[in-house]
């Protein structure tokens, strides 16, 4: 993955890959993006470029730190923090009910994210 800014900070995020409709997505509930793909590869690419262009978008129009926010992302004491898994678990009930799939795969995947905007 391209790095998103010249400061960055690495963050480890929780994914969900799951098979629907003969795809594979990959879902990131902190930063609520996909990826889909005939397989988990191509599932990996098609995320990692909703990453980049989430960060390109966001970065460009100055709203990175909102949208984070919308997300259940903190900022304390000048860092950024991802939300709680179990947190997000517990507010989100299409999250809940994607854990109760079966078939259902759990990774973690890191990325970086500006430490300013």
């Amino acid at each position: 993955m391209k790095e998103a800014g010249t400061l960055s900070v690495n963050v480890s995020l929780q994914l969900i890959s799951y098979s629907e409709e003969g795809y594979r997505v990959l879902y990131s509930p902190a930063l609520d993006l996909y990826g889909y793909g005939n397989d988990l590869e191509e599932a990996k690419k098609s995320f990692h470029f909703a990453v980049e262009e989430f960060l390109r978008y966001t970065l460009e129009n100055q709203t990175i730190f909102k949208e984070l926010k919308k997300c259940g992302w903190k900022m304390r004491n000048n860092r950024i923090h991802a939300p709680n898994f179990d947190q997000i678990v517990k507010k989100n009930k299409m999250v809940s009910e994607l854990l109760s799939r079966p078939g259902l795969d759990r990774e973690f995947e890191e990325i970086k994210i500006p430490a300013f905007a």
